[in-house]
């Protein structure tokens, strides 16, 4: 049984919800110093892959606490009476060096870590992280942190783009495994193949699942999680699979970059609408979010929205010079050339023909007239 499980969570990709959370209900607090600082600790670890100075911030006993009462609460023996304590302790025993492994996996060279915020939901507590790939790919991580000897430690951690919490990606599916072995049927049997995760039957598998079992919330991560890591090539089933059988406010982060793939801008912008909500926003979704405007032609909104980006950015080159891509793309050029005025303003930046020249994307906005004019006046 626990081969199977571990098997099956090594494919993975992490996450848990260990209380019922609404994302879109947590909100946003000023962190103290001490805790900005330990955020931004993690985030440097995290850019260097120090998985060794990270996984000292793991309160790994903490963990498994959340891992025995879930289990306490979810697992059974074949006549319904709760295993013994001590086959319990047995079992998060062996898990340990698989939390610690998963726990390694979060970070990869070639990632950029960035602290977005800190967030309460009731008592509970969350560093937001956006995490960049260097293959364009990016992804939302929230660390719930607990004190722990005047500082704090990570207790749980939920990955947006599966949508699971880790303590339960482990409760969940070794719950399932033991149910399913302890009761054989035809619906026990057809989890036990799905959860062997064959690639060339995912789709299929998870197709001759019972209903309840594709309604379940570890069954659709694990749905995603199968396909990112060996069936890519079934993106367009997983898709279908998801928008069918989750709720809608599931696995939008994965929607959001499908259907901007696809080139469905009006289904990706509802989809990181609604993701902006859960996170409670965050600067490169918006400016995705005005790049989708401007390709429904929805121009005086992505206008407004860059504006209000700019004014609540004005500590950020980069946003400005991302503006101006975007802006140059969409041939708003005598928008682009406010954006010279503001970096050359709020940041006393040098600019020259020759240095914009270097910046990919710029070209049709440099043969531009309006930035012929603006240069004869400022360069």
């Amino acid at each position: 049984m626990l081969t199977l499980w571990l098997a099956f969570f090594s494919q993975l990709a992490l996450a848990a919800e260990p209380i019922q959370l609404r994302w879109e209900k947590a909100h946003t607090v000023a962190a103290s110093d001490r805790l900005t600082s330990y955020a931004l600790e993690i985030q440097d670890y995290a850019n260097v892959q120090d998985a060794d100075g990270l996984l000292a911030r793991l309160g790994v006993d903490d963990f498994a606490a959340r891992m025995r009462a879930q289990f306490d609460a979810n697992l059974r023996q074949p006549d319904g009476k709760p295993f013994p304590p001590h086959e319990i302790q047995a079992v998060l025993a062996q898990l340990r060096p698989a939390v610690k492994n998963q726990f390694h996996q979060l970070f990869s060279a070639g990632q950029q870590w960035e602290f977005i915020r800190l967030r309460k939901y009731r008592l509970r507590q969350f560093l937001l992280y956006r995490v960049d790939a260097d293959n364009g790919k990016y992804d939302f991580l929230e660390f719930e942190i607990a004190p722990h000897r005047q500082r704090w430690q990570v207790i749980d951690w939920y990955t947006h783009s599966t949508d699971k919490w880790a303590s339960l990606a482990f409760t969940d599916t070794l719950t399932f495994s033991h149910r399913a072995q302890m009761a054989p049927s035809d619906e026990h049997g057809a989890l036990l193949t799905y959860l062997r995760n064959k690639p060339d039957d995912l789709i299929g598998a998870f197709d001759k699942l019972a209903p309840r079992f594709r309604s379940e919330s570890i069954i659709q991560s694990a749905l995603l999680g199968f396909a990112l890591r060996s069936a890519k090539a079934q993106m367009a089933e997983v898709y279908q699979r998801l928008v069918a059988e989750a709720p809608a406010n599931r696995f939008l982060l994965f929607k959001l970059n499908y259907t901007i793939e696809q080139g469905d801008s009006e289904r990706a912008l509802s989809y990181l609408t609604g993701l902006e909500k859960q996170l409670g926003g965050e600067t490169q979704l918006s400016l995705q979010k005005a790049e989708l405007l401007y390709d429904l032609g929805k121009s005086r909104q992505a206008d407004r929205l860059l504006a209000k980006i700019i004014d609540s950015h004005r500590d950020r080159p980069l946003v400005f010079y991302t503006t101006l891509l975007l802006l140059a793309y969409y041939e708003k050029y005598d928008h682009a050339v406010l954006v010279l005025n503001a970096l050359q303003q709020a940041f006393g930046s040098e600019l020259t023909a020759q240095g914009l020249a270097q910046i990919d994307g710029l070209e049709g906005f440099l043969a531009s007239d309006a930035f012929q004019r603006w240069a004869a006046q400022n360069l």
